[in-house]
C-alpha cells in the first residue's frame, strides 16, 4: 500500500452562472464564501498518516444562500480534518499556489463573518472524529447542524448544500455522499461509482429533487447518508465532483480520461477544459486522487 496519496482538482464558476456556490476541501485548503473559482489546477501529495481526507460541496442552485451553505460545510469540515498530519502537505509539495493572484483568497481561519460558531459539541467531539461509519455520520451532523444553526439565525428559509466526502484510515478507505455530488472509484482501467444519489423521481428532462442535503432541520427529517467501506490498494484513484461534471458526461466518457491520462493533473485539466467546451452550465468541482 502506498504511504503517499497523490491528489488534483480544480473548481470553476463555468459559463453561464453568475456566481460559483461550490466549495471543497483538500489538503487545509477551501474557498471562501464569496468566490469565482480558480484559475488553473491544483496538485500535491499528502502522508497516509492521521486520517488525510477530501471534500466537495455543492450549494443548492435553487435554495437561499447556496454559495453560504457549501461554505459553512468546508468550515466544520476544516475545524474537524485540518492541520492532522494526514492532512498537511509537506513544504512545496503542491504545484499551485493558492491566492498568491487575483486568484480568490482562501478561507482557511477559524474567524468567519458568520458569528460564533454554535459548536460545542463541535469542540468535545473534533478528535473523536476519526474513519467508520458513526464518526462520519458524526461528521455530517456537524455540517448539517452548523448550516441549520446559521439558517435560524438570519431567519433563512432554506438554505443547503451537498457533500462528497472520502475519508482514509490505516487501511480502508470511507466514502460518503449527501445529495448528487458523485463519487467514483477507477481501478483496473473501469469506473465504478460508490456513491448512491439522494433523489426522487421526477418528469423526463427536468432534474430531479433531492430527498438528502445538508441543511436539513432535524425536525423535518432525519439526516441519513450513504456510507461505503472499501479496503484501499496501491492502483487506486477516487474522483469526488459536483453534478456540473456529471450533468455533462457519461461514465464511460470519464472512465475513459482516466485511463488516456498520464497523470492526475492531466485528467481534471482535460475534465475541465472539456467541460467548457461543453458548455459549463453549472458550477463544476473536481478532486481526483490516488494510492
Amino acid at each position: 500500500m502506498s504511504v503517499q496519496i497523490e491528489y488534483a482538482g480544480t473548481c470553476f464558476q463555468g459559463l453561464v452562472r453568475k456566481n460559483n456556490e461550490d466549495n471543497f476541501w483538500c489538503d487545509n485548503e477551501y474557498l471562501s464564501c464569496e468566490n469565482h473559482g480558480l484559475d488553473e489546477v491544483f496538485s500535491g501529495r499528502l502522508q497516509r498518516t492521521g486520517c488525510p481526507a477530501f471534500a466537495v460541496f455543492d450549494g443548492m442552485g435553487g435554495e437561499e444562500c447556496g454559495e453560504v451553505a457549501a461554505f459553512l460545510a468546508a468550515d466544520t469540515f476544516h475545524h474537524i480534518f485540518g492541520n492532522r498530519p494526514g492532512n498537511k502537505s509537506g513544504e512545496d509539495s503542491s504545484e499551485y499556489s493558492f491566492g498568491e493572484d487575483s486568484s480568490p483568497k482562501f478561507e482557511n481561519s477559524s474567524e468567519n463573518s458568520f458569528g460564533k460558531r454554535s459548536g460545542k459539541n463541535m469542540k468535545e467531539n473534533l478528535n473523536s472524529i476519526k474513519s467508520n461509519d458513526e464518526d462520519v455520520r458524526l461528521l455530517c451532523q456537524q455540517m448539517n447542524d452548523e448550516i441549520c444553526r446559521y439558517a435560524a439565525e438570519n431567519r433563512i428559509r432554506s438554505m443547503g448544500c451537498t457533500a462528497a466526502l472520502l475519508l482514509f484510515d490505516d487501511s480502508d478507505v470511507y466514502a460518503a455522499n449527501v445529495g448528487d455530488s458523485s463519487i467514483f472509484c477507477f481501478q483496473n482501467h473501469r469506473l465504478k461509482k460508490v456513491s448512491v444519489d439522494h433523489v426522487c423521481s421526477s418528469p423526463l428532462y427536468r432534474k430531479p429533487p433531492l430527498t438528502q442535503f445538508l441543511g436539513i432541520p432535524p425536525e423535518e427529517m432525519l439526516l441519513s447518508p450513504h456510507i461505503q467501506r472499501m479496503e484501499a490498494a496501491g492502483g487506486m484513484q477516487f474522483l469526488l465532483c459536483s453534478d456540473g461534471l456529471t450533468d455533462l458526461f457519461e461514465e464511460r466518457e470519464i472512465e475513459a480520461a482516466l485511463d488516456e491520462a498520464g497523470t492526475l493533473s492531466q485528467a481534471v485539466q482535460y475534465l475541465k477544459e472539456e467541460t467548457l467546451r461543453r458548455g459549463a452550465l453549472d458550477n463544476t468541482t473536481i478532486i481526483l486522487c490516488g494510492l
